[in-house]
Order: C-alpha cells, then structure tokens, then sequence
C-alpha cells in the first residue's frame, strides 16, 4: 500500500513529480464512458451497475495513467439509501422527493446497506482491478451539501440563486434542521465505513456548497458534521487518509484548519485562494490538493501550461497533489487534459 504515490503524499512525502488524479474525471469529457452511458436507462442505473460502473471508474486512469480512480457514484446515494426518491433529469439536474423537516427518513441499518450494496461491489471490483501503483479513492457529500438538493420546492431554477429560496426557508427552523443533519451523518459515516471496507484507501468529503453559508451557519452546518464523520471514520479506521474539499470556503480556513486539522490529511483547494495564503495557514502535515480552474483547462494553450507550471512550483517544497479546483467543464477536450499530464510528469521539483 505504501507504494502508493497519492498515499505516500498523503502521508507527508513530497514527491516531483506530484500524484495526480483528477475531479470528476470519470464520465463527461471521455467517449468511452459516453458509449457505456448509452447502454443504460438513467444516471441512476449507471450507479447502481457495480459492472459498468467499474468499468468506467476505471476508464481515465487506463486512459491518462493516473495515480488514482475515484469511484463513480453521486452524493445523493445517501438519501437514496435513507429512502428518499432520487432521479435525474436532463438539463434539471437531481431531483430528490419525499423530504420535510418535520419527518426526516430514520437511518435503518439493514435498509440502508441493501439499497447502497451494489456502489460497495464497485469498489471491490475496482481494487480487485487497480494495479499495485494505483490508488482508490471512496467519496461521500458533505451533510449540508446533500441536504441542500432535498427541498425542490424551494431551490429551483439556476444553481447559485437557489440558495436565497433555500436559505429564507431553512434559517428560521435552524432547531428543526438539525435532526436532518445528524441523520444524513449518522448515514455517511455508515456509507464511508462500507465504501473502506469493500476497499476504499482514501476518503474524500465534497462540502460543494460550503461557501454559501454565513459564519455562523458554516460553523453549525459544515464544520459540526464533518468533525463528527472524520472522528467516527477515523475511529473505526486510523490508517485511511481523508482529504476534505470546501468549495468557495478560503474565507474560512483557519476555521477549517482549527476545527478538522488534527483529522484530516489533505485539503483540496479551489481556485480562489493565493497560495502563499494557503502556505501560510496550512500546516505542512496536511498534503494540499487541486487548484486548477477548469476553464483554463477548457481554454488550453499557454494559458493552461502557465497556471499548472504556477501551482507546481507553488507547492513543489510541501506535499502536494495535482488537480483541479472542480470538475471537467464537459466539452473540455481531450488533449488539454493529455497535456496537463504531460506537463505534470515531466516536473522535477524547484531548484535550490
């Protein structure tokens, strides 16, 4: 295991050239995932076939040799696991039904494992599958993120101006949120213990919409539940490294670092941060991760090897994993991506 490139760096080694993997880089930019995506009926399906789901968690490293697959999921897997309704609809995104704040969906244990069953044997085929040098990675959404997808009613139209809607509705029951909180992490603690122990060798939490909230909700709704999952899996798992990934949340990282540092051991970065920020919050013990704007990878050309040469040498003296700050934009071609690999493998470090 400790072979392994991304866990060595987890573990505190810099490496030049760094491990690489990418966000979302199973599905939307390669043709071969949309060719398997064409033999089923709905996203869901796809989830819920342990066979073709490996098959296409495996695709980009088989494709650009990375140094890690992370499982092709959702993270609304745990509320379908709690028993909510989940579908997804073109050009609408996920649609979850059933939730009230009044009656949240129980955690039962035995339902709960046999309507997720099938993402755990995609894990195990997926390991069973890696070679030695590669790593796998199990992921789960953050509880406030994934509540945030529960309530239709209030939170449509464009993604970003849902949150108003979504906010004036949740703010005044912030008594009667949080019994929907602990149970959807109650929910993913379970999930994560599953995921690891079907194979999993890293974790990484997606609080995707971390940086909505103002400090006092970040605090409550962010911070509380992701210190009390990463306790609970490092509990039961002392050796499994987690990576925590808060979208648009720079404002709050010293927060971050003083709430779940002594826990975690990578946090992915967006692309909103200056690195000599980062350094000078960060402790080196934690690994850093990401920053690459997707657009720059949309854009290409000098452009992108620009910014990936910026973030190399940015974090070329600590622990350090390339990626991106988010997912593939979906028309991202395929040869920007060949070149952000090129370019990585090819760095060997900063000068003294």
């Amino acid at each position: 295991m400790l072979s392994k490139k991304l866990l060595k760096t987890l573990r505190g080694q810099i490496n030049a050239p760094p491990p690489l993997w990418f966000m979302r880089q199973a599905g939307r930019t390669l043709p071969e995932y949309k060719k398997v995506r064409a033999t089923v009926g709905s996203f869901m399906d796809l989830c819920l076939n342990p066979e073709l789901a490996a098959r296409v968690t495996l695709q980009p490293v088989e494709r650009f040799d990375l140094d890690a697959a992370i499982l092709f999921s959702d993270i609304l897997i745990v509320p379908y696991g709690l028993g909510y309704g989940l579908t997804f609809e073109e050009g609408a995104g996920p649609i979850v039904t059933g939730c009230s704040l009044a009656a949240p969906h129980p955690f039962e244990e035995t339902t709960f494992y046999e309507k997720t069953a099938p993402i755990y044997e995609t894990v195990t085929r997926v390991r069973a599958a890696l070679t030695a040098e590669k790593a796998l990675i199990g992921f789960a959404g953050g509880p406030w993120t994934v509540a945030s997808y529960l309530f239709p009613v209030v939170t449509q139209g464009a993604k970003k101006d849902r949150f108003a809607p979504l906010l004036s509705h949740l703010i005044p029951q912030g008594v009667a949120f949080e019994p929907l909180l602990e149970t959807l992490t109650t929910a993913t603690i379970y999930y994560l213990d599953q995921q690891i122990r079907a194979g999993a060798e890293v974790i990484q939490l997606f609080e995707s919409w971390a940086g909505v909230l103002s400090p006092p909700l970040f605090r409550a709704w962010v911070l509380g539940p992701l210190r009390k999952i990463i306790s609970a899996v490092k509990e039961r798992h002392p050796q499994i490294p987690i990576i925590i990934f808060l979208k648009e949340a720079s404002g709050y990282l010293s927060w971050i670092i003083e709430t779940l540092g002594d826990l975690i051991a990578g946090i992915s970065l967006d692309h909103h941060v200056d690195p000599s920020y980062v350094r000078a919050v960060v402790p080196t013990t934690i690994a850093l991760q990401g920053g690459l704007d997707p657009r720059i990878v949309l854009a290409g050309g000098s452009i992108l090897s620009q910014e990936v040469d910026r973030l190399l040498t940015a974090f070329a003296d600590r622990p350090y994993i390339f990626n991106l700050s988010h997912g593939f934009l979906p028309e991202t071609p395929l040869e920007h991506i060949d070149a952000i690999v090129q370019q990585v493998r090819k760095f060997q470090g900063v000068m003294a």
